[in-house]
């Protein structure tokens, strides 16, 4: 697992919840334009967090409730894993692949699972 993405309606105050509980921020805060989304991420002995707040009614998450949003997994490659998502019917995959200026253009893709769980996946680096 990489990351737990979190709804934010304020991203800066929830920040400062999350470092109180140890947290420390990782980097500056993230403009998406592609998603429409300001994004900060947090980690705690390992562990990520994405906070995620909608900059506009574009935005991927403008109707979205606070609170844990999904689950992020690292593949090695992302047409496959969304092949095997597809082949054996585990959910749906309800967005283009495109790049994530946060994961330094690397391709991410979201999909829905039967189990009701939304998942990102991140496509690791490419290796040269």
């Amino acid at each position: 697992m990489h990351h737990i993405g979190i709804i934010s309606k304020n991203i800066e105050q929830d920040r400062d919840i999350y470092i109180e509980l140890g947290y420390r921020q990782m980097g500056e805060i993230i403009d998406d334009p592609i998603q429409h989304n300001r994004l900060l991420f947090l980690e705690k002995d390992g562990d990520q967090i994405e906070l995620i707040q909608a900059k506009n009614e574009q935005s991927t998450v403008a109707n979205c409730k606070e609170g844990i949003h999904h689950f992020c997994y690292e593949v090695d490659n992302i047409e496959r894993e969304i092949a095997h998502i597809k082949e054996k019917k585990l959910g749906l995959v309800f967005t283009k692949v495109m790049e994530a200026p946060a994961f330094d253009n690397r391709k991410i893709v979201f999909a829905y699972l039967k189990t009701k769980v939304i998942v990102e996946i991140l496509n690791k680096e490419e290796t040269p």
